[in-house]
């Protein structure tokens, strides 16, 4: 758990998962991966539930998934908050490289402040299995510490 300025940000338990649920729908986002990936998945609160956010693990290649804030909080760091709590728990694992699929092609800006790249679909090694969803893959080099 880690709190900073007086937003509290821990581990996802069974008790969020109604919550981040209705967060990721309510943000047009998949939630598929929800029940399979709970343990990886970041909750933030500040007196209520915040926005969510999980580092998942797909055949070798981390992915971020699930980056979201509440309509009333953003705009307010909560998802950077959240974005570098996850990073921080990548470096910690020793992660390399961490890929993010885009369904909403204004997030851009958004992730390369954190030095995300737009890369070409084929070199994004995780495939979207949705028929219908065309997404924008970004692809961030993490420096570890030896």
């Amino acid at each position: 758990m880690c709190i900073v300025k007086g937003v509290i940000l821990r581990k996802a338990q069974v008790k969020d998962k109604k919550g981040i649920r209705t967060l990721l729908k309510s943000s047009k986002l998949q939630t598929w991966y929800l029940d399979d990936n709970l343990d990886n998945f970041v909750v933030a609160y500040q007196r209520e539930f915040v926005g969510c956010g999980c580092l998942c693990l797909h055949d070798g290649v981390f992915e971020l998934r699930g980056l979201c804030v509440r309509s009333s909080f953003r705009g307010k760091g909560f998802g950077s908050k959240l974005f570098k709590f996850l990073m921080k728990k990548a470096v910690g694992k020793k992660v390399s490289q961490v890929f993010v699929r885009l369904e909403n092609k204004k997030l851009v800006s958004f992730y390369e402040q954190f030095g995300f790249k737009t890369i070409a679909k084929s070199q994004c090694p995780i495939k979207t299995k949705m028929p219908g969803i065309n997404v924008l893959p970004m692809k961030l080099f993490l420096k570890n510490k030896q």
